[in-house]
């Protein structure tokens, strides 16, 4: 859950919309 906390603080989701953060996590897992 590390890993995702950090992703939020780099893109957090007030300035990119929620698809966005799905991009995030997709780039760590592949």
């Amino acid at each position: 859950m590390s890993s995702l906390t950090g992703a939020r603080s780099i893109f957090p989701g007030k300035a990119k919309p929620k698809k966005s953060t799905m991009t995030v996590p997709a780039k760590i897992l592949g």
